[in-house]
């Protein structure tokens, strides 16, 4: 007989886990006696336990003389585990006391070091948002406040520049008008204007960094508001820069050339690389058609050259305030120069270049594929200018004989005024530049 073999449902209350004896017992008595009577019976109840008490403990004896040997044998193995018990006892206890110590020095010390760690991240990020936001409203500030300024100083020239048409007669202020709308902005000869375009336009480009390096700012709706502001600021300011690069001239001074120059690399690089293959292109094309228009003069011819001449030394100026200017950007248009730096010291920026960075000069040239710009600008003008002299004197007539006539002087004028065309320093006699023009009119030697 197993211990599932005995009935034991008339027990179910006591086997009950949340058995209570008193409250038990008191069921019982209630049970066994009449409410209305005022003698009490506890013999009934007694009865009913001790006659529970008998069944059990019939059953016991019961279950043991049926499953002796299985009880015997769980003895045995009950002594035997008491032994080993015993036998690991220490090591369980040294084994409980090496975990309560590293429970206590190690695991709770880490689980608190990681809230610590946790709340210190959460710390850190809102100072990291905090310090970057602030140096965003920083460059923000100075952006406006130089664009502000130079906003101030541009209106001033505008109204200098209409106070003096307004002294001139009516024919030359209609004359004038166009030129005057297309260089509304033209700050040049104001050297406290490009000092604070060069400004306005490095902060822009502080900022650009900034906001590039520093992602989780977009997650402020205040630095969000400010993006149609800094569009805005970086179209007019553009405008400005290329405004006045078109205007550039001989005249024009160094300090004026880099400054611009700088501010539009700061901007947009691409659009310093156009507008100087679209001067180089614009000057040639000019002094290719002055040169063609004379052909018919030769007596001319000299007067022309000069102006060719002087166009070409524009040229050379400009590819010499490039060379003397540093690259301020890393080769991957990145990295960008301290702001601590004295924004109005150009020249001093420039002394102290850094060796591995290149020149702004040697950048253009760089994307344009042109060895010389100053040689590119007299071999286009040969190329351009030969074929049109050799098909005029192709034609015959007084046109050819004139300028056959005056082919030493028109000879001697191309090298003199090719030999002066250098910003620098004159060039040689025998300079490819002067070899590339004496041949685009070597025509003039040959007879029909």
């Amino acid at each position: 007989m197993s211990s599932t073999d005995i009935d034991l449902t008339d027990y179910e209350s006591y086997l009950d886990p949340d058995f209570k004896s008193t409250e038990f017992a008191n069921e019982l008595v209630m049970a066994t006696n009449n409410p209305d009577d005022s003698n009490l019976d506890l013999s009934t109840p007694m009865k009913r336990l001790q006659f529970d008490l008998k069944d059990i403990d019939k059953k016991l004896k019961k279950l043991s003389n049926d499953n002796y040997i299985e009880l015997i044998k769980n003895f045995n193995k009950l002594d035997e585990l008491n032994v080993a018990v015993k036998i690991i006892d220490p090591s369980i206890s040294l084994l409980n006391n090496s975990y309560d110590r590293l429970n206590n020095e190690i695991a709770k010390p880490y689980d608190e070091a990681l809230t610590l760690h946790s709340a210190l991240k959460r710390l850190h990020t809102t100072s990291t948002l905090l310090r970057s936001s602030t140096y965003f409203l920083y460059l923000i500030q100075q952006i406006e406040e130089s664009f502000s300024l130079l906003q101030g100083r541009i209106q001033k020239l505008q109204t200098k520049s209409h106070l003096q048409q307004m002294q001139q007669n009516q024919f030359q202020q209609q004359q004038q008008h166009h030129s005057q709308q297309n260089q509304q902005y033209q700050i040049q000869d104001d050297p406290e204007s490009f000092k604070l375009l060069l400004r306005c336009c490095r902060n822009q480009y502080s900022l650009k960094q900034h906001l590039s390096e520093s992602p989780f700012l977009k997650s402020l709706k205040l630095v969000r508001d400010y993006e149609l502001f800094l569009k805005d600021r970086n179209l007019k300011t553009l405008e400005i820069c290329t405004s006045n690069i078109k205007s550039f001239n001989l005249n024009t001074s160094e300090a004026a050339m880099s400054n611009i120059i700088l501010s539009l690399i700061y901007l947009s690089p691409e659009t310093l690389y156009n507008l100087i293959q679209q001067i180089l292109s614009t000057q040639t094309v000019s002094s290719i058609s002055f040169l063609v228009h004379t052909l018919n003069s030769p007596k001319s011819f000299n007067s022309i050259m000069s102006d060719v001449m002087e166009r070409a030394k524009y040229v050379s100026k400009l590819q010499t305030v490039m060379g003397k200017i540093t690259w301020p950007l890393s080769e991957t248009e990145g990295s960008h120069q301290s702001s601590s730096k004295n924004d109005d010291n150009i020249n001093s920026n420039n002394n102290n270049s850094i060796t591995e960075r290149m020149s702004v000069l040697k950048k253009v040239t760089k994307i344009l594929e042109l060895q010389d710009i100053l040689s590119t600008f007299w071999k286009d003008v040969a190329v351009g200018f030969e074929p049109k002299l050799r098909e005029t004197l192709n034609k015959g007539g007084p046109v050819a004989k004139a300028l056959r006539t005056f082919s030493e002087q028109i000879k001697n004028s191309v090298k003199a005024n090719v030999v002066a065309s250098c910003y620098i320093k004159p060039l040689k006699d025998d300079s490819i530049e002067v070899r590339m023009m004496l041949n685009s009119v070597r025509s003039l030697d040959m007879r029909r």
